[in-house]
């Protein structure tokens, strides 16, 4: 029976099995949840130059056909009440399905305006059996905020690093229908790696959203979107801190992540 399966599968692998389907009407919604302000009881301060990442996002993700919304500073039910929203409309007509936050964090949980939600609880509103217009289609989620509090250092690779040029960079998805598990199509990309601490430069934006949109500018309708997030991985992985109030953060580094429950390519081909 198992060898069937595959069997089937590799039948297939040409027509419908190696990208997603990006032709519906619609390429899908891509909500911003941002967060500058915080209520004084977080004792979270203020995200001094988050609205770059916005800019920047919400102009790569509208040239990529998305239907982009912003929430601002929003509280804990208000977020919540907003996602669960739009995980109750059809997206039928659309492609797929992108979430960003800009905001606080620590490890599995993200700070709205007023306190914290668990990321978990708002990703699995997205699940089959919650989101069935959703099912067989990409779920993007997009997470600046930090996760721990360890600082990244820079160590000496024995062997090296391998060069990749980059313009313009300044380095510093015949037979029964198969069933699909509910927690499938998702892909989370972080902004850092779980524990540590994720950098942002008040004058442009964090280093995560600016390479991200660096990439996406240049490389959006014509490379597979996880090639993207390796791509933005090694740009930021460059980079370290120059200029910091604190001498002790001069040199800390970041590397993003991302974690991939896609089971097909995902392409942004123009429509």
């Amino acid at each position: 029976m198992f060898y069937k399966l595959l069997f089937s599968i590799l039948q297939g692998i040409d027509k419908n099995l190696l990208s997603y389907n990006m032709s519906h009407p619609k390429r899908g919604v891509a909500v911003i949840f941002n967060h500058e302000e915080f209520h004084l009881g977080t004792q979270m301060p203020r995200r001094r130059g988050t609205q770059h990442d916005v800019d920047n996002l919400k102009k790569q993700l509208t040239k990529l056909q998305f239907d982009v919304k912003v929430h601002q500073d929003l509280t804990v039910v208000q977020l919540w009440d907003a996602l669960k929203n739009v995980s109750l409309q059809s997206h039928a007509d659309s492609d797929c399905f992108v979430c960003v936050f800009l905001t606080h964090g620590d490890n599995d949980v993200i700070y709205a305006y007023d306190g914290v939600l668990k990321l978990q609880e708002l990703i699995d509103r997205f699940r089959g059996e919650k989101c069935k217009s959703l099912v067989g289609k990409p779920k993007i989620f997009l997470i600046q905020a930090c996760r721990g509090e360890d600082h990244e250092i820079g160590i000496d690779a024995m062997d090296g690093l391998d060069d990749v040029e980059l313009m313009d960079v300044d380095v510093a998805d015949a037979g029964p229908r198969p069933t699909v598990p509910a927690g499938a199509d998702f892909l989370l990309a972080y902004s850092v790696a779980e524990g540590y601490y994720s950098h942002r430069d008040t004058a442009y934006g964090s280093w995560f959203i600016q390479a991200l949109s660096f990439v996406m500018e240049r490389y959006g309708t014509t490379m597979e979107f996880t090639d993207m997030l390796l791509l933005v991985n090694h740009i930021v992985s460059q980079r370290s801190v120059k200029a910091c109030r604190d001498p002790a953060m001069i040199g800390k580094k970041q590397v993003p992540c991302f974690m991939s429950m896609l089971t097909k390519k995902l392409y942004f081909a123009k429509k």
